[in-house]
């Protein structure tokens, strides 16, 4: 278990190494981060009422479909702060949001919009969701040197600017390159066979309630335990889903695929050459079972984000590299400057032939920076 020796400053990620079994790696995990995880659980989670049913269910689903997940948390509860029911929340961190974000929604649709008119809303008026955008370049004809190039704005609140850093999990099946928050241990990443992933959320507008199933950052986890975007799939296919969700997974090979799911329905689109999601489902027939209807521009930038990269892919000449994925999330309306609670906090390339991460920091004139699986 090491550490880059230099201390990381505000505009700088921390980068990690683990090595040894699932459940040995799980152990350095909890006692690397065991602090950090207490505050960002209490930060992130804090009092949130959840339903134990919830936790119970997504425990059971953890160790009878995800055996990396099961033995990477065992090690964990051994050396961190944290015991299962915590460890189990953090990786529901993407379906409680949901279920805060639903409850708030019920609060608001109730509300009368005015006394004088007396009448209740006809549309609910959601606040703003700020989330991610992915994009994706595949196949031999349209990336140059052939492979996937997948990546993606991690957009999320201004507090957990801190938390975020790369650990570099050396595993006896997989070595796997991970963006990560602590008890997230794998948030996007790529893995020695080279496969990646980079994902964006969905299913907010109406916010979807999570159900009895593997937690999104659970999935994340034990996918990067496989070999190829076939793989993969056939895993999602096979596994209850907790939540809503959209996965962009490529490989090294040139195979790549958007994954738009909630715990009812499932749709795979195979990229052929670009392709782009903003937290909202594209797939007609997974809007239709999930009740999606995006409101105005005012209160989401889904379509703002997606017609910048339309009109993107429109002027792209000759064949996508690195620095093309670079230029397509920094473009204007795609990246989130600076804002008093939220932004693109990091921006993350997976070049899944080379096994690399390409980052670059979005609070500040920072380089990309290259991390490469050693």
């Amino acid at each position: 278990m090491s550490r880059s020796k230099q201390q990381p400053q505000f505009s700088e990620i921390p980068y990690y190494k683990v090595k040894g079994t699932l459940q040995s790696v799980g152990q350095q995990y909890g006692k690397l981060f065991s602090r950090a995880m207490d505050g960002f659980f209490t930060a992130e989670i804090g009092e949130q009422k959840v339903p134990q049913s919830l936790i119970d269910e997504s425990y059971e689903c953890i160790n009878e479909y995800t055996p990396s997940v099961r033995s990477f948390l065992r090690g964990v509860a051994k050396t961190s702060a944290l015991k299962r029911d915590s460890l189990v929340k953090l990786l529901l961190h993407e379906e409680l949001y949901h279920l805060k974000w639903a409850r708030e929604q019920q609060v608001v649709a109730k509300r009368k919009i005015s006394k004088k008119k007396n009448q209740f809303a006809k549309r609910p008026q959601y606040r703003a969701v700020g989330h991610c955008t992915a994009v994706a370049f595949a196949g031999d004809e349209y990336v140059r040197g052939g492979g996937s190039l997948i990546g993606q704005n991690w957009d999320w609140g201004t507090e957990v600017l801190p938390w975020a850093s790369f650990v570099e999990y050396s595993l006896p099946k997989q070595k796997v390159l991970a963006y990560q928050y602590p008890g997230l241990p794998i948030c996007a990443g790529v893995n020695s066979s080279g496969l990646g992933l980079v994902w964006t959320g969905a299913g907010y507008y109406p916010a979807i309630e999570p159900k009895a199933g593997v937690p999104t950052y659970a999935l994340v986890f034990e996918i990067l335990q496989r070999s190829s975007t076939e793989e993969a799939l056939e895993f999602l296919y096979d596994t209850p889903i907790a939540g809503p969700f959209i996965f962009i997974i490529g490989d090294c090979g040139g195979s790549c695929s958007v994954v738009e799911a909630t715990s009812d329905f499932l749709s795979v689109t195979k990229v052929e050459s670009m392709d782009y999601r903003a937290n909202y489902f594209c797939d007609e027939a997974t809007q239709i079972s999930s009740r999606q209807k995006l409101p105005g521009e005012k209160q989401c930038n889904s379509k703002i984000r997606m017609r910048t990269l339309q009109s993107f892919a429109r002027k792209l000449r000759g064949k996508a590299n690195v620095l093309t994925l670079q230029r397509a999330l920094s473009q204007k309306g795609v990246f989130v400057d600076f804002k008093p609670s939220h932004l693109s906090l990091d921006q993350i390339v997976v070049d899944c032939k080379a096994g690399a991460l390409i980052t670059r920091r979005g609070t500040a004139d920072t380089r990309w920076s290259r991390h490469q699986i050693s």
